[in-house]
């Protein structure tokens, strides 16, 4: 046939790797039905793989609505690292449909974007904002730098990703689950209320800001030369 590829197959054994679907002679002729389920495999996998994203598309709006008239971002966090814990535990042990843990990523994955990005500007000056976002996209593109490199480690020891890739994000998602638990405990005793309504941060941030420039007015009518924090810098005459 002039669409195969080589002039002879010819093999003493043969595993599924020397099976080319892309090729007429095996997805033509010789593993017609084995190239059909693969591409359909091929097809129902991706479609798989696009419901955490897809989720996020719709519902990430929505819960950093309900988050701005509502609050409670330290608790939505906190959800959002038991939901991927889930998720990852589910996919490790649960050999049935991943239909269910992929639709808990997308809840975890909504719930982070839409909850997490504000609170850096909840508690990072202005002037800093850059900084801080910055610093926080370092360590996102850290991760993301080491973690293949760890997943690739783990599957080649075991030569599956089932379970201990799993695990590993399982470990992960409980590191996540912790440090969550602290940051709520370090806002309740520091009373900068990251669980409270944005109209709420809001007023608050507005009352230091007017506290701030009457503390200058005031100093500026009493003759005294103030610094940009509102220290006392000398004495005018």
């Amino acid at each position: 046939d002039a669409a195969w590829e080589l002039e002879a197959y010819v093999y003493e054994s043969m595993d599924a790797s020397d099976v080319n679907c892309g090729d007429s002679f095996w997805a033509d002729a010789c593993t017609m039905v084995y190239c059909d389920g693969k591409r359909d495999a091929s097809e129902k996998a991706g479609m798989m793989m696009s419901i955490p994203f897809f989720l996020g598309a719709i519902s990430s709006p929505f819960i950093g609505a309900l988050s701005d008239r509502y609050g409670y971002r330290l608790l939505l966090t906190t959800c959002s690292c038991l939901t991927l814990l889930i998720a990852h535990l589910l996919l490790a042990f649960d050999d049935k449909s991943p239909v269910v843990p992929l639709v808990f990523q997308g809840v975890g994955f909504s719930i982070y974007a839409a909850v997490m990005w504000p609170m850096v500007a909840c508690v990072t000056e202005t002037q800093y904002l850059g900084i801080a976002y910055g610093v926080l996209i370092s360590f996102i593109n850290i991760s993301l730098s080491f973690f293949p490199m760890m997943v690739a480690g783990l599957y080649d020891v075991s030569n599956s990703y089932l379970p201990d890739v799993e695990l590993f994000f399982v470990g992960s998602a409980t590191c996540g689950l912790a440090l969550s638990l602290c940051i709520t405990y370090v806002d309740c005793k520091s009373g900068v209320g990251l669980n409270q309504p944005a109209a709420v941060l809001v007023d608050v941030n507005v009352d230091v800001l007017d506290d701030d420039v009457l503390c200058s007015s005031e100093g500026n009518k009493q003759g005294y030369l103030l610094s940009d924090d509102g220290n006392i810098m000398e004495e005018r005459l």
